[in-house]
């Protein structure tokens, strides 16, 4: 689709592979293929940069919408059809924080004063005012550099805290390939010590069997700590969106089983809102009591008059 196998002859590669990661790593090894390491990149990302999500709501924007801004969103997509969903269903809900592992062509970054600071990929620094560049999207398989890039290392660092505090950690499609050594050992960095997770759960959204799943990622697995389902919408998101970790905090602890209550697959934005509309004035309510007690600490602690409710 990106035309790139008389490109990668001319260079003496052999473009035969399905594995377009392997082959650009041979490209990468070679010496003196600078000019046709460059083409072939800027290709790939022309080619991804391309892509638009659909009018109509679609699986990423109830991925989006099932999650609140305690969430996060780790994705290794280099396409910028999460980040456009995520966008646009800003305007319903807060959203997760989305971190792009390896990219993304929707994204750009600054890094003056050593602060990171990211949006769309056409946008300005709000801090120097300078224009954001793009982070890369290709790494050579062997030897992966994640912390080469600025942006890539900061979304690093923040994956492996958002694992270390995590209770549900839901793995959509990705088979953590052994090859990919480096983020493997990232990830579990995070994780830590699968032992040390008993109260933890493990999730997987994939068409492969969830035993095969378990074993490939028995390093991050304590004991029989985990889930499987084809679908999103059988997964813990999609059953109970928003409330996804309370319902499995339910489960496992209190042996309560709530009834799901997924978003509706094929609604268009108006009455999908209207679903939401019920999840998101509980979480204004509860806001607003936690608002209620802070403000009451508050005031107890420099003795003055208790606020009263509304």
């Amino acid at each position: 689709m990106v035309d790139l196998r008389g490109l990668l002859q001319s260079a003496g590669v052999d473009a035969a592979s399905d594995d377009f990661e392997a082959v650009y790593s041979s490209l990468r090894s070679l010496p003196g293929r600078e000019p046709v390491v460059h083409q072939v990149e800027e290709r790939v990302f022309a080619y991804f940069d391309q892509l638009r999500v659909p009018v109509r709501p679609t699986l990423y924007d109830h991925l989006v919408l099932s999650l609140r801004p305690k969430d996060v969103i780790a994705t290794f997509n280099w396409d910028p059809l999460l980040y456009q969903a995520l966008r646009r269903c800003q305007g319903l809900a807060d959203p997760p924080l989305l971190l792009h592992l390896h990219g993304c062509t929707a994204i750009g970054y600054c890094d003056h004063g050593r602060r990171i600071t990211w949006g769309d990929r056409a946008g300005r620094c709000s801090r120097c005012g300078g224009a954001f560049r793009p982070a890369p999207i290709l790494y050579p398989v062997a030897q992966k550099d994640y912390a080469r890039d600025p942006m890539i290392r900061k979304a690093w660092s923040l994956v492996r805290r958002v694992l270390k505090q995590a209770y549900l950690v839901t793995v959509f499609g990705y088979s953590a390939p052994k090859t990919d050594f480096e983020a493997r050992r990232l990830l579990s960095s995070g994780w830590g010590r699968p032992a040390k997770r008993e109260l933890e759960e493990f999730e997987f959204v994939d068409i492969r069997p969830g035993d095969d799943l378990a074993e490939e990622w028995r390093d991050f697995i304590c004991e029989t700590h985990y889930r499987s389902s084809r679908d999103f919408y059988q997964s813990t998101a999609g059953e109970y969106p928003r409330r996804g970790c309370e319902a499995v905090l339910a489960q496992v602890m209190d042996l309560q089983f709530p009834d799901p209550c997924p978003l509706p697959r094929r609604l268009g934005w108006k009455r999908l809102e209207g679903c939401l509309e019920p999840l998101l004035a509980a979480e204004a309510q509860a806001r607003r009591a936690r608002n209620l007690e802070e403000r009451q600490r508050r005031a107890s602690a420099v003795g003055a008059k208790p606020i009263a409710r509304d």
